[in-house]
């Protein structure tokens, strides 16, 4: 139908001036296309490293992760001029997603049902996919992973609302250890955690942030995007009027004092990835856990992580993936890894060299 407006209406649009008919074509193609409007990315990816180095950064990874890392890219190339960055608008349907994202349809489907079955409250309706929908990732991993973490500990590091944590308790782990720094977030888990009678041998639920050691840093904003930054002095943490103290702690230290078996690490904590993951370590080496983790806040996040866990020479599989229904692949891009002993025999062979 479409093609057939064309062909019928751009020929008398011809007749009109250039400026006139192309302003008219401009606005049909806005009102018959998918159009969206998006945020820019959180760092110029071209401007650490090149696709080309990328790609040979990353090269020990799967086939799909380096088609993500293209698609990363390829988003990243369609950006207007630094100095113009606002919001991007583009067309939905000449952005072509890879063949195993989901639509919107279905990921709205999933996320009325998932908030149904948990009473969550208005605020969690536009929860994003990353935790109701890929579970952070575990969906994608080897069928041997559920077992691995059945009767072991969680760490879902950034827990917000609490989702993810519904999320991992589907998992039948020992207990889930989420970290939540934020008073406001914490508060609204604490509800959710009390409206579904989920008890503290559970969820243990901790105001805390998690670091390379122990601290104190300023938490400021709110909701999902609430971050930890460098505190300052102590008095002028505690007299800014939207920023708080936190306590920071080590997963490593945090482990130890609670005698945890971790069988997961999951962080999504607006940047500070890297810091955490130096803090785990030891838990690292010792449980072997899996790692989801979100990278696509800094390039310190993205490049960062995955240089140092390969630096650990710890024998895991990596792979990347956008746990996003959005046709932009930069949107909740995660590192995955998973101890080499889990890929399943018959596709060693062909699946990504161990670090």
């Amino acid at each position: 139908m479409k093609q057939l407006i064309i062909k019928l209406i751009y020929p008398l649009l011809d007749k009109l001036p250039e400026k006139w008919a192309t302003n008219i074509k401009i606005i049909g193609c806005v009102l018959t296309g998918y159009w969206r409007m998006d945020p820019f990315l959180h760092f110029d990816h071209r401007g650490v490293k090149s696709e080309a180095e990328a790609l040979a950064f990353f090269a020990d990874m799967d086939d799909e992760s380096l088609a993500e890392i293209k698609r990363i890219y390829a988003h990243a190339d369609l950006y207007i001029a630094e100095e113009r960055r606002s919001f991007f608008f583009y067309n939905w349907g000449a952005v072509k997603p890879p063949a195993w994202c989901p639509t919107k349809k279905e990921t709205a489907a999933a996320r009325k049902a998932f908030c149904a079955t948990y009473h969550l409250p208005s605020c969690c309706r536009r929860l994003g996919t990353e935790s109701f929908f890929f579970h952070h990732g575990l969906k994608m991993l080897p069928a041997t992973v559920p077992a691995y973490l059945r009767d072991r500990d969680i760490i879902d590091a950034g827990a917000c609302w609490g989702d993810s944590t519904l999320v991992f308790r589907e998992y039948s782990p020992r207990r889930v250890c989420a970290f939540e720094p934020s008073p406001k977030n914490a508060a609204i888990m604490a509800k959710i955690l009390a409206r579904n009678k989920i008890t503290a041998a559970e969820v243990q639920l901790e105001q805390l942030g998690l670091g390379e050691s122990a601290a104190t840093m300023t938490l400021s904003g709110v909701g999902p995007s609430a971050n930890l930054s460098a505190a300052g002095q102590q008095s002028a943490c505690h007299n800014a009027a939207d920023n708080l103290c936190v306590k920071i702690t080590t997963v490593d230290e945090y482990a130890k004092q609670n005698r945890l078996q971790v069988g997961l690490i999951k962080a999504d904590v607006e940047g500070m990835a890297l810091d955490l993951i130096k803090g785990a370590v030891g838990t690292i080496r010792r449980d072997r856990p899996v790692l989801s983790i979100s990278i696509y806040h800094s390039a310190e996040e993205f490049f960062g992580v995955y240089e140092y866990l390969r630096s650990l020479d710890a024998n895991y599989r990596f792979l990347i993936r956008s746990l996003s229904d959005s046709v932009l692949r930069y949107s909740e891009t995660a590192l995955l890894a998973y101890p080499a002993e889990l890929a399943p025999a018959e596709k060693k062979a062909s699946a990504t060299a161990p670090c």
